[in-house]
């Protein structure tokens, strides 16, 4: 997606995650074979050569998983963890992570 490229995923692990807040229909309904072949004919028609929603996958990376986004994240649950309080889920920086 960080490249532009549309991707498909089971709904198994981090791949939920990730794609639900992209566009939950991405995620094929199973982890079968079935599941998998039926979903990548489904969205073929819809990706092949759509530069809209390349640009689509590119940009949502960029604003949910960019170093710029990642990191104080990563900084805010050392803080919460050195303090001893549970983790912010979604702490931005560190100023949330000491409001939390």
């Amino acid at each position: 997606m960080a490249c532009g490229t549309p991707v498909l995923g089971t709904p198994v692990g981090g791949t939920q995650e990730i794609l639900r807040g992209f566009d939950e229909s991405f995620l094929f309904s199973g982890t079968s074979a079935e599941d998998l072949a039926e979903g990548i004919l489904q969205h073929l028609p819809r990706i092949r050569g759509n530069q809209e929603l390349r640009a689509r996958c590119r940009a949502y990376v960029e604003e949910n998983y960019s170093w710029d986004v990642i990191i104080p994240r990563i900084e805010a649950l050392f803080y919460a963890a050195a303090r001893g309080n549970a983790a912010p889920t979604h702490a931005r920086n560190k100023a949330e992570c000491n409001q939390a």
